[in-house]
């Protein structure tokens, strides 16, 4: 008898297993504030790691090289105070107009995550800053509201940060 409780279990799984990987789950989350002030001003926050506490609400520490390829350790603080460190992989660097890394949870295809930052100049003295999340993997259905909530208002503040830092 036992033993048909551990074999239920585990076809259970799996089948959580299949479904989830046919249906690819995926979630996309994206803010987007509008700067007054140049790309290159933008970017010169953006890429500078070591200042990060002294603005950031929301990643409250960066270390790494920004180079494709290269480790990061990140730190956040949610607004409800809650604490995560990571250790995503630089995936793109587009001096002054993306930077974007990847991370994931134990290993591929549990939870990963690419979260990017995306500057678009709309005249000299103006620009458009967006942070992209982008979530898949087994745990997405699991996670989906929590992280769609909590990612929303903390991409916001992150842009209300930046917003303030850069004097806009």
């Amino acid at each position: 008898m036992r033993y048909w409780k551990i074999l239920t279990l585990i076809a259970l799984i799996l089948v959580y297993v299949i479904v989830t990987k046919l249906l690819n789950p995926r979630l996309e989350i994206e803010s987007s504030v509008e700067i007054d002030a140049s790309d290159e001003r933008i970017w010169g926050i953006v890429s500078n790691f070591s200042a990060y506490p002294d603005w950031n609400s929301y990643i409250t520490y960066i270390e790494g090289d920004l180079e494709p390829g290269s480790a990061l350790h990140v730190e956040t603080r949610t607004g409800h105070g809650n604490h995560a460190t990571y250790r995503p992989t630089v995936k793109r660097v587009i001096e002054k107009r993306e930077l974007c890394w990847q991370g994931q949870l134990l290993m591929p295809g549990i939870y990963d995550s690419e979260q990017s930052f995306v500057i678009r100049p709309l005249s000299e003295n103006r620009a458009r800053f967006t942070i992209r999340g982008s979530y898949s993997g087994l745990l997405v259905p699991v996670f989906r509201v929590l992280v769609r909530n909590h990612e929303i208002l903390d991409y916001e503040r992150m842009n209300e940060d930046l917003k303030v830092r850069v004097g806009s």
